[in-house]
C-alpha cells in the first residue's frame, strides 16, 4: 500500500511540477513541530525581513534523534519526514529523463537554507518559455535551461565547492595559511621553447631596465604595474603565470595608450615599444587566448561586474580583518593588485575598470574565497563519523566561522549579483555559518532563529 501512495504521488508530480514541487515542501513544512512555527513565527513577530527567514534552515527544531541542540540533525526534517522525502525523491529521480533533479535540488537547498538568487527563482516560475501543461520532461527540460542560464552551469549543493576556473592567481589553503598555488607552468610551445623562453628572457630585462633606469619611476601607478607584471614573469620559465603576466600587462597597455600624458617623449616611446613585445609575446600562448575567449562575455552587465569588483573586496578585506594570520603576505599582495588594477581610474576620469581587469580580480577573488572554506568543509566532511567537532583545530574553526559570517553580507550579495561565477558562495557561507559557526557567541546572536528564547519575550 505504502509503494502505491507513492507511485501515486509521483504520477501527481509528473503531470504538476511546479504545484507537486511547492506541494511537498508545503505538506512537511504543515507536519512540523511546534518549535519549528513558533521559531518562524517569532521571527516575524521581532521584526526579522522575510527575505532573511527565507534563507534560513526550513527545519529549525530538535530531529527526533539529536543527541544535542549542537547536533547538525537539527538542520534536518523529522526522522519520519526525511524518510518519506528520500522515497519520494528517489521514485521522482528514477523516472529517465524527466530531469526531476530541478526540483529535488531546489527543495533539499530549502532544507539547508541555502540562500536563493531571486532572478532565477521568478524566471522559474513565469517564464513563458515553459508550459505548464506539457510532459514533465519537457517542463524541467525548460526549468533546467534557465537553471543553466543564470549559473553558467550546474552549481554544487550546499556545503560543496566548485571547479576551479582560469584566473591570474590561484590561491590553496597551505601550512596553516591562503596561499598564492604555484604555476604549473602551461604550453610552452615545445616546437619553438628555445626561441620562446629567448624572449621571455629578452623582455624580463626589458622590463627591469625600462623600471630601474627608464621612464618606470616618472610615475607611482605605472612603477606598480611595471613591477607586477616582471613579478607575474617568474624567476623560471616553466612557471610562467601566463595568465597573470596577460593580466599584469594589461594595465601596462592603458598607460601605454596614454603615454604621452605621463612620460617624457622618449620614455613613452620605449613604453609604447615594451607594450608591443608583450602582446607579440602573450599571442604566441593558447592559454592566454583561451583566458581571454573565455572572459570575453562577461559575467553580468559592466555596472554589476563593477559592483562586485567592491563586494568582493569587502568581503574579502572582512575576511582578513577578523583572521589575519590565515592569508599569507603574498596572496594579500596580489589580491591587493589586482583591486587596484579592477578599481577605476579617476584620472582617466573612467566610471568603470577595463573589462579584463574588473573580471580577472573576480576570478581570483572566487578562488580566494573557494580557498577560504575549502579547510573547513573538509574537516566537517572527513569528521562526520566522529561528529563535526573533531578533526579540526579550534582556533582554525572559531575564526573561520567568524570571518565567513561577518562577511556575509557581501558574499551573498556576490551570489545574487553574478550567479555565474558566485552562485555556489551563497550554499557555502549559510553551511558553513550555520553547521561550523552553529557554537560561537557572534554566530549564535546573528544566526539563530529567534523563537529559542520565547520565554523572555
Amino acid at each position: 500500500a505504502a509503494a502505491d501512495a507513492y507511485d501515486a504521488a509521483a504520477d501527481a508530480a509528473a503531470y504538476a511540477a511546479y504545484a507537486a514541487a511547492y506541494a511537498a515542501a508545503a505538506a512537511y513544512a504543515a507536519a512540523a513541530d511546534a518549535a519549528d512555527a513558533a521559531a518562524d513565527a517569532g521571527a516575524l513577530y521581532r521584526g526579522v525581513d522575510p527575505v532573511e527567514l527565507a534563507r534560513w534552515p526550513l527545519w529549525q527544531g530538535r530531529r527526533d534523534d539529536a543527541d544535542a541542540p549542537s547536533d547538525p540533525a537539527v538542520l534536518r526534517a523529522p526522522t519520519r519526514i526525511e524518510n518519506a522525502w528520500q522515497a519520494l525523491k528517489t521514485r521522482l529521480l528514477a523516472r529517465e529523463g524527466e530531469h526531476w533533479e530541478v526540483w529535488t535540488e531546489w527543495y533539499e537547498a530549502r532544507l539547508t537554507g541555502a540562500p536563493f538568487n531571486p532572478a532565477l527563482e521568478y524566471e522559474r516560475v513565469t517564464s513563458e518559455e515553459i508550459d505548464w501543461n506539457a510532459d514533465p520532461a519537457v517542463v524541467n527540460a525548460k526549468i533546467k535551461e534557465i537553471i543553466d542560464r543564470h549559473s553558467g552551469g550546474r552549481a554544487p549543493p550546499a556545503g560543496e565547492l566548485p571547479e576551479e576556473k582560469p584566473a591570474p592567481a590561484h590561491f590553496e589553503f597551505r601550512d596553516g595559511a591562503i596561499q598564492i598555488e604555484p604555476s604549473q607552468g602551461s604550453d610552452r610551445l615545445e616546437d619553438r621553447a628555445a626561441s620562446v623562453e629567448a624572449a621571455w628572457q629578452a623582455l624580463r630585462h626589458m622590463l627591469q631596465d625600462f623600471l630601474e633606469v627608464g621612464g618606470g619611476r616618472q610615475d607611482a601607478r605605472l612603477s606598480r604595474a611595471l613591477e607586477r607584471t616582471l613579478a607575474s614573469f617568474s624567476d623560471e620559465f616553466e612557471t610562467l603565470n601566463i595568465v597573470g603576466a596577460g593580466v599584469h600587462a594589461a594595465r601596462l597597455q592603458q598607460f601605454a595608450i596614454r603615454a604621452d600624458e605621463v612620460l617624457m617623449p622618449q620614455d613613452a616611446a620605449e613604453l609604447v615599444a615594451v607594450n608591443a613585445q608583450l602582446s607579440i609575446f602573450l599571442a604566441q600562448f593558447t592559454e592566454w587566448s583561451d583566458y581571454q575567449t573565455g572572459i570575453s562575455d562577461g559575467f553580468g552587465t559592466p555596472e554589476a561586474e563593477q559592483k562586485a569588483v567592491d563586494q568582493a573586496a569587502e568581503a574579502i578585506e572582512e575576511l582578513v580583518e577578523v583572521a589575519p594570520e590565515l592569508v599569507s603576505e603574498e596572496a594579500a599582495a596580489e589580491l591587493e593588485a589586482l583591486k587596484e588594477e579592477a578599481t577605476p581610474d579617476i584620472h582617466a576620469d573612467q566610471p568603470l575598470a577595463p573589462p579584463i581587469a574588473r573580471r580577472s580580480y573576480l576570478r581570483a577573488a572566487r578562488s580566494f574565497f573557494r580557498a577560504y572554506a575549502a579547510p573547513a568543509l573538509g574537516a566537517m566532511s572527513g569528521s562526520a563519523r566522529d561528529g563535526v567537532k573533531k578533526g579540526i583545530a579550534k582556533h582554525f574553526e572559531a575564526t573561520t566561522a567568524a570571518g565567513l559570517s561577518s562577511a556575509q553580507t557581501f558574499l551573498i550579495a556576490l551570489a545574487t549579483g553574478l550567479p555565474s561565477e558566485f552562485a555556489w558562495l551563497a550554499g557555502v557561507v549559510t553551511y558553513v555559518t550555520r553547521v561550523l559557526g552553529s557554537s560561537s557567541p557572534e554566530a549564535k546572536s546573528r544566526d539563530e532563529p529567534p523563537g529559542h528564547d520565547q520565554a523572555d519575550a
